[in-house]
C-alpha cells in the first residue's frame, strides 16, 4: 500500500508518526531520509501537503482535486 492510498483510507489525513510506524510494519526497517525525500516528491507533484501540527509533530494531508 503506498503512501497515498493510505491516506485516501484514512479519510485525507494522518499524523507522520502514525505513517512512521504504519510503513514500518509493513516495509520493515526504512530510513527517514528517504521517507522524508517521498513525502517531498508528492509535496512537490502536488498530492499532499505537510503542515505542522504541534510542538515536533506534523500531519500529511491528501489535496483534493479541484
Amino acid at each position: 500500500m503506498s503512501i497515498r492510498e493510505l491516506l485516501e483510507k484514512r479519510h485525507g489525513i494522518v499524523k507522520e508518526e502514525e505513517l512512521v510506524s504504519y510503513l514500518k510494519s509493513i516495509y520493515g526497517n526504512f530510513s527517514l531520509s528517504d521517507f522524508k525525500r517521498a513525502l517531498m516528491i508528492l509535496e512537490l507533484r502536488g498530492v499532499i501537503y505537510v503542515e505542522w501540527f504541534k510542538r515536533g509533530s506534523k500531519i500529511i494531508r491528501l489535496r483534493r482535486a479541484k
